[in-house]
């Protein structure tokens, strides 16, 4: 009688956290979708169509940029008036000199504390894309996968990673020497700018990623 008393208790408090979270699981797959893809074509494939498609926001952070097709579509979103931005690891390629060219807003974060590790883009605020996959066309007998999903509360939270990494360092979109302190205004996000003030020591020319800098929003 005791096994089949413990017994009841556990289907109970089994249904009943079944009862908790099955709605919040059942509205999440209204909400949002979730797609799989593997094969470095058929990533690169699926990546094309989502920049081709994007209607107003691409942000992009990884540690490196070497697909000349992926490259070419965020240079034409950025023509139709999609606002493109891009955190790379490292120069080892000349991608961000081809989106600088271009107007698209570069940060390369070569020499700083941190290593980008991060892999994932967020188009319109809404769909995030994110797996091993290198942003390279030098992968494709690889191993590789990427998660598409679309979800404005999941997009909200790469967003914000995005923000955080891009107003730490956004002076490094800039490429120029400081023969005396200089303002300039920096786009810290895609609806604003904020002063910048980067003054070099005394009678020394710096580059910009090691100048000191103040933001005045």
């Amino acid at each position: 009688m005791a096994c089949r008393n413990i017994f009841q208790v556990r289907i109970l408090v089994v249904l009943s956290v079944a009862f908790v979270i099955w709605p919040n699981v059942a509205a999440f797959s209204q909400r949002c979708a979730v797609e799989a893809v593997f094969l470095p074509p058929l990533i690169e494939a699926r990546l094309l169509n989502l920049l081709e498609n994007a209607a107003y926001a691409i942000d992009v952070a990884v540690h490196i940029l070497a697909d000349e097709h992926l490259i070419d579509a965020l240079i034409q979103a950025h023509q139709r008036g999609v606002a493109v931005r891009v955190i790379l690891g490292e120069a080892i390629t000349k991608a961000h000199e081809k989106l600088q060219a271009h107007g698209i807003p570069v940060l390369v974060l070569e020499g700083t504390p941190e290593r980008m590790q991060h892999r994932f883009a967020v188009i319109d605020d809404f769909i995030v894309v994110t797996g091993s996959f290198v942003w390279s066309e030098h992968v494709h007998n690889n191993f590789e996968n990427v998660v598409v999903i679309k979800c404005s509360e999941i997009a909200e939270k790469f967003v914000k990673e995005f923000e955080r990494i891009w107003t730490a360092y956004a002076y490094k979109a800039y490429d120029f020497t400081l023969p005396a302190t200089l303002t300039v205004n920096v786009p810290l996000t895609r609806t604003g700018t904020a002063e910048v003030t980067l003054t070099p020591p005394k009678d020394k020319i710096l580059p910009a990623g090691d100048i000191t800098f103040s933001i005045k929003e």
